[in-house]
């Protein structure tokens, strides 16, 4: 059940037009918002996201200027500050404050989880999975050809599809959010049980945040 992930922070709210003529629910009008609560329905303690940002030594480059997270007139983090995800903006949820960020420690665990060791020293981040362990996967695993035997993996296949800011240095004439479909990936989706078998594999984290072995 959609509950059972987050079952003291989850909130449904369902809604529906009303027929004028009938004072009655409008045919093919009712429908649901699944949300996060800000707070635990526990322990009232505030509820965060966590998560990952990964940027090169020398910024992120779109072709004009290099983009630090703490440096220069425009930094990430000021963008990071305050951002918007998931669905029904306009009505004022998925609104996200940034409140902490810490710099990752070479070598250090993934969401402190014992068996996915960060490596930062190649051209993309890679996560070392220890030997014979069992974990769960946080992102999105492409699969393709590369996907080896020695991952034995438990859960759904989805399309990873999403719509991109198009700009001007693009060429192309329809400017501005949504205007392009990034390319699909297939792969499993997050929450899916890695089980290696044998020795130690490891994952590189690319574009997006989806994993890729191989």
């Amino acid at each position: 059940p959609r509950s059972t992930l987050f079952p003291y922070t989850t909130l449904f709210r369902s809604s529906t037009a009303i027929e004028a003529k009938s004072l009655t629910a409008e045919d093919a009008s009712l429908h649901e918002i699944d949300m996060l609560s800000r707070v635990s329905k526990i322990s009232g303690e505030p509820v965060y996201y966590v998560g990952y940002l990964f940027i090169k030594t020398d910024g992120i480059n779109d072709g004009a200027n290099a983009y630090h997270w703490n440096e220069g007139e425009i930094s990430l983090k000021s963008v990071m500050e305050n951002i918007s995800v998931g669905g029904e903006q306009k009505y004022g949820y998925g609104r996200l404050e940034l409140v902490s960020d810490e710099q990752v420690a070479e070598d250090s665990s993934l969401f402190n989880l014992a068996g996915y060791e960060i490596k930062l020293d190649a051209e993309k981040p890679t996560l070392t999975l220890a030997a014979n362990s069992t974990l769960p996967m946080f992102a999105h695993l492409e699969i393709n050809n590369n996907l080896s035997d020695a991952l034995d993996i438990t859960g759904r296949i989805e399309p990873v599809v999403g719509r991109n800011w198009v700009s001007a240095q693009t060429g192309r004439t329809s400017l501005g959010p949504g205007r392009s479909l990034s390319t699909t990936v297939i792969g499993y989706e997050p929450g899916s049980i890695i089980k290696l078998k044998g020795s130690e594999q490891s994952i590189t984290i690319g574009k997006f945040g989806i994993w890729h072995h191989g």
